[in-house]
């Protein structure tokens, strides 16, 4: 990340009119500097110089998402869908928006759209399975986990879902294998703690998930953003642990409501 910072720094020194070179900077700063402020300029100074830059609005709206800014997030997806309906990465996008949002009828939506253009789409995958584990639909929702992960050729994030899915399943031991398979990669691979508390927290470990969640921290894993936000950790905001988290990462505390189908 600081090497992509010290890119994208010059890029807009070289040329401040460059829109992808403002969203790339924006990136940096709102998943590694923790920067919101300034992650909220990069990208609105991104999308003010081209309206029609598919690659920038994603990250916005997952911004104002992980902020818990949930009234302004349809019009952004509005405004992003206008730009681009056919692209599968504002559709997951925006849907992973909706689900962060508690909007899970209209996360729908965004993923079967996207599976409708490309059904080996894996996001599009997780994303279903995800709102479906909320619905209490979790046999299903472990059926589209599962398929993210072969997709994704088990990409961590698919892992860690689908191990919190099997927790809260009541299927401990196929939990724990995907704790395994995270753990058993290989190459140097760079598996986030934020992955590995996940299937913690399904599985009720909650020294375990805070843990890890700790180390994720440290980490600067790029998830940790959407702590505040994401439903997989509600069990853990009665916990004064949890405050003190997104206070770390510069996030305030975020009343996520109950689940929304508007």
């Amino acid at each position: 990340m600081p090497k992509a910072k010290a890119a994208a720094v010059r890029a807009v020194e070289l040329d401040d009119k460059l829109a992808e070179a403002h969203a790339s900077l924006a990136v940096v700063k709102f998943f590694y500097d923790w920067d919101w402020p300034g992650a909220e300029r990069e990208f609105r100074r991104a999308l003010e110089l081209n309206p029609h830059y598919v690659g920038g609005r994603p990250w916005y709206i997952f911004g104002l998402a992980a902020m818990g800014r949930y009234e302004e997030v349809g019009a952004a997806v509005e405004r992003a869908l206008e730009s681009d309906r056919l692209s599968l990465a504002i559709l997951v996008g925006c849907g992973y928006s909706f689900y962060l949002a508690r909007q899970y009828d209209r996360a729908l939506e965004q993923a079967q759209a996207c599976l409708e253009l490309d059904s080996n789409f894996y996001q599009a995958h997780y994303l279903l399975g995800s709102v479906y584990e909320q619905q209490g639909r979790l046999d299903d929702a472990i059926a589209e986990l599962q398929m993210a992960v072969t997709l994704s050729n088990g990409v961590p994030l698919m892992r860690g879902a689908l191990g919190h899915a099997y927790a809260i399943a009541g299927r401990r031991d196929e939990a724990l294998e995907q704790l395994q398979q995270l753990a058993s990669r290989t190459g140097g691979s760079y598996i986030p703690s934020f992955n590995i508390a996940m299937i913690h927290t399904g599985l009720g470990e909650v020294e375990l998930a805070f843990q890890f969640l700790q180390r994720a921290c440290e980490e600067r894993a790029i998830w940790l953003i959407f702590l505040g936000a994401h439903p997989v950790f509600d069990v853990l905001r009665p916990d004064p642990r949890f405050e003190v988290l997104l206070s770390r990462i510069g996030l305030a505390p975020i009343n996520a409501g109950k689940p929304s189908t508007s």
